[in-house]
């Protein structure tokens, strides 16, 4: 285990090296020139903490590095050279996991405290201690999202499709709870934009962005609220979600180890958290929220909307089958999923 983990750190050291100041030249650059407070205001007023930088470039990590990692897997060539060594594919698995933790938490840690020395140096009227908490939620928020998009990834058998997973499973949580909790059974007192800020907690990144806001609140010495509606409410719902998420995500990614096999590399990408259900699942509730936005379309835009949704299922069909001609049960999935999805969207 010592030897193949020297071995992937080796392998990864100038992927390391880019990353690293790429993402510390990034936040240099940005923490020098950003309008920090409202210097035009007597007295002056916080206006950016730089969180949202930090933020954002772990972010691209834990989607970037993931997909580098476990790339391996989908080349017939590389799966047959990594899986004919004598290592079990859940060890394999693991060293391609810390390797790849090593290639976020890395950059990000140098990139943040980087901006953060710039930041203090400015001598901006901030409470600078929250940026240590900060960190360290941000840096176990990382690394459970990094879990997630590793398994996402690997449930395809090609880039191409591990990243379109990746898009998908972002976004779908959200749609799912706007089909279960519509904005017309929102406590209207609350506002549409309490329901968009509980909306936005089921994203895959929404701990890393709400943790974001919230120690921004600190860093700027406003009161946070943990009280529903209050940005710490949100923080809190965004957070328990992302620690199931990479809870479950982790302990896919090596349960599922031991089953990947060589021969599926380059393959279609036939699993059961691929299009075979995305497809449907997009159509009914994409088809459910675009009739919570267009609720007051007439019939001809509201039909038009429809034929335009069940036009993008049918493109992943074809994307899926990587061919114009679809299997019967695909067409029955396909077919059903509209026709739930359109009921939805009138009523």
């Amino acid at each position: 285990m010592k030897k193949q983990l020297l071995y992937e750190i080796r392998r990864n050291l100038l992927p390391l090296v880019i990353f690293t100041a790429i993402g510390v030249v990034l936040s240099l650059l940005v923490c020098m020139v950003t309008d920090l407070e409202y210097v035009w205001q007597d007295p002056p007023r916080p206006r950016n903490s730089c969180l949202s930088l930090f933020t954002v470039i772990l972010c691209i990590l834990c989607v970037v590095v993931p997909a580098m990692q476990f790339s391996y897997r989908m080349k017939m060539r590389s799966a047959d050279l990594w899986y004919s060594l004598p290592v079990s594919r859940r060890r394999l698995a693991l060293v391609r996991t810390l390797g790849g933790l090593l290639l976020v938490l890395v950059p990000f840690t140098l990139s943040y405290w980087m901006g953060v020395a710039v930041i203090a140096s400015r001598g901006a009227d901030f409470d600078c201690i929250w940026y240590l908490p900060a960190f360290f939620v941000q840096f176990a928020l990382g690394a459970g999202l990094f879990g997630v998009n590793a398994f996402i990834f690997t449930r395809a058998n090609r880039p191409g499709d591990g990243v379109l997973f990746l898009i998908a499973w972002t976004c779908i949580l959200p749609l799912f709870v706007m089909l279960v909790c519509p904005e017309s059974a929102w406590d209207r007192s609350a506002g549409a934009l309490s329901h968009g800020d509980f909306l936005s907690c089921f994203f895959t990144m929404s701990p890393l962005g709400w943790s974001a806001t919230l120690f921004q609140d600190l860093i700027f010495r406003e009161t946070v609220s943990f009280a529903p509606y209050g940005d710490g409410f949100f923080f809190l719902i965004a957070l328990g979600v992302g620690v199931l998420e990479a809870a479950g995500g982790y302990t896919a990614l090596f349960l599922r180890a031991e089953r990947d096999r060589a021969e599926d590399a380059d393959q279609i990408s036939s699993s059961w958290m691929g299009y075979r259900v995305l497809v449907p699942a997009y159509v009914v509730l994409g088809l459910n929220a675009l009739g919570e936005v267009f609720s007051n379309s007439d019939l001809p835009a509201a039909a038009l909307i429809c034929v335009l949704v069940l036009a993008v299922g049918l493109i992943g069909g074809f994307a899926y089958r990587r061919s114009f001609r679809l299997r019967w049960y695909d067409l029955v999935s396909l077919f059903g999923a509209f026709v739930v999805g359109t009921g939805l969207f009138f009523l």
